[in-house]
């Protein structure tokens, strides 16, 4: 309750004051941001085949699966644990997800900028 008497009356201040741009009581950007990530992962994680086998899925929720890292790291413990795979069975797997690692941490390095 202090908290909120203190907000509202910085709040007041700031009205009065013309100074309300600068105050940043709405939610930050890593907060504003949380409900976008998880959203953008549960899909990846639904259309990876975790759950159901990905030739179950459309023609489109394949071709989304095709190109999701979560496909192939869902599918090596999957052939390990339930088929009884060796480790010549999974490189496979193991070699897309060494290219998906190469590909999106190259384009991290490439694009990552020191601020300040």
């Amino acid at each position: 309750m202090i908290r909120a008497l203190a907000v509202r009356q910085l709040l007041r201040s700031a009205v009065r004051r013309n100074r309300i741009h600068h105050l940043q009581l709405l939610r930050s950007d890593a907060a504003g941001q949380l409900p976008g990530d998880v959203l953008h992962i549960l899909v990846f994680i639904l259309l990876s085949g975790l759950f159901t086998p990905v030739s179950s899925m459309p023609a489109w929720a394949q071709a989304i699966a095709a190109v999701n890292p979560f496909t192939y790291l869902t599918a090596s413990p999957r052939m390990l644990y339930l088929n009884g795979s060796t480790l010549a069975d999974i490189s496979g797997q193991l070699l897309k997800i060494t290219l998906f690692a190469i590909i999106l941490n190259g384009w991290a390095i490439a694009s990552y900028r020191k601020r300040g």
